[in-house]
């Protein structure tokens, strides 16, 4: 997706989340700005 943002010259701001590590992955930290 970031590809095609950039070849259409889209605007976009990248977000990088951190999951931890396996096999317990913690998705807080994206589920609190998805909800």
């Amino acid at each position: 997706i970031r590809l095609l943002l950039e070849y259409t010259d889209s605007s976009y701001e990248e977000k990088r989340y951190v999951m931890g590590d396996a096999p317990n992955f913690d998705r807080n930290q994206w589920l609190s700005e998805k909800f």
